[in-house]
């Protein structure tokens, strides 16, 4: 596999954003992926499966966030996004991404892969942009949250007290703290991304990833969630658009497979053209990820390939 890096300027008109162009040496291309990694995190973690996906025939385009690794001006804004409407500049920065993919790919099709935040990225995105791309993956998403609407109080008033770059213990154990609750013999607080204790020891040691988010990231994750998981949002979405939803049925982002159901039943009810909700049982967060994770590899490769 062939690895390269670039540069574009961000939507917020601060930051740099690094991506990464992963390809195969011995396999002919046939589509582009743009991947969408998640909260705390950075796409280099996905190098194994971006390795799996290009011996398949993908190239993969997959950036670093603004506030997350290599597109920070330094590590005190790891976990911030920009003054205001953050959730919107990582939308645009994506799009920004596609069009270098367009331009330097005129004649593949596009898909387009979220994950976790990531997902909520995509999930916006292909409200406005979904004519860019032939398909979306939705991994590890959500269904509505009763809770969000207490959540946003809560740090919009810790934000008027402490500032959008202050970073609360309190808003974090209120996000994740019962993620853990229906595991037995936890050995990590990030046991719920995976059963793979190894891959969980690894982004323990990782200085960029799980760092705390400021207030005001936490508030755009909120306020994104908010937009996606509403029954407007669906609405938005077009019709013909190919989408392909998974989690884990032992996902607390997805409410234990709950979301999922909720997804489904909703867009069931819409008549969508070609959408398809897959649970894996036992799997937690990161499905690319997991004990079992080939299975998942192949499935959503071969989703793509009968979209190709």
């Amino acid at each position: 596999m062939r690895k390269s890096e670039n540069y574009f300027e961000s939507s917020n008109g601060i930051n740099t954003v690094k991506y990464f162009v992963y390809e195969s040496e011995n396999v002919e291309p046939q589509a582009v992926i743009q991947f969408v990694h998640g909260m705390a995190e950075h796409i280099e973690r996905y190098d194994n499966f971006f390795e799996f996906l290009t011996e398949q025939g993908f190239i993969v385009y997959g950036d670093n966030h603004i506030g997350h690794k290599d597109s920070v001006l330094s590590d005190d804004d790891l976990g911030y996004f920009c003054e205001s409407d953050g959730w919107k500049c990582l939308v645009k920065d994506e799009h920004r991404l596609t069009s270098i993919i367009k331009k330097e790919h005129p004649d593949k099709k596009l898909f387009i892969y979220g994950h976790s935040m990531g997902s909520f990225i995509t999930r916006a995105y292909i409200t406005q942009y979904a004519d860019e791309v032939c398909g979306a993956v939705i991994s590890g998403s959500a269904g509505k949250n009763p809770a969000l609407g207490a959540g946003k109080k809560v740090t919009s008033l810790i934000t008027k007290l402490k500032g959008k770059r202050h970073r609360s213990g309190l808003i974090t154990a209120m996000m994740f703290g019962s993620y853990n609750k229906r595991y037995k013999n936890v050995k990590s607080p990030y046991a719920w991304l995976t059963r793979d204790e190894k891959v969980v020891e690894e982004y323990e040691a990782d200085k960029y990833s799980g760092f705390m988010f400021t207030t005001s990231a936490y508030m755009d994750l909120m306020n994104i969630l908010d937009f996606v998981t509403e029954d407007a949002w669906y609405d938005k979405v077009p019709k013909s658009l190919p989408m392909l939803f998974i989690a884990g049925e032992m996902d607390p982002v997805g409410n234990w497979g709950q979301g999922y159901v909720e997804i489904d039943e909703k867009f069931s009810k819409r008549n969508m053209d070609d959408v398809t909700v897959r649970l894996y049982p036992e799997m937690r967060h990161e499905l690319h990820n997991e004990i079992g994770k080939e299975k998942v590899w192949n499935d959503v490769t071969d989703w793509i390939k009968e979209r190709n």
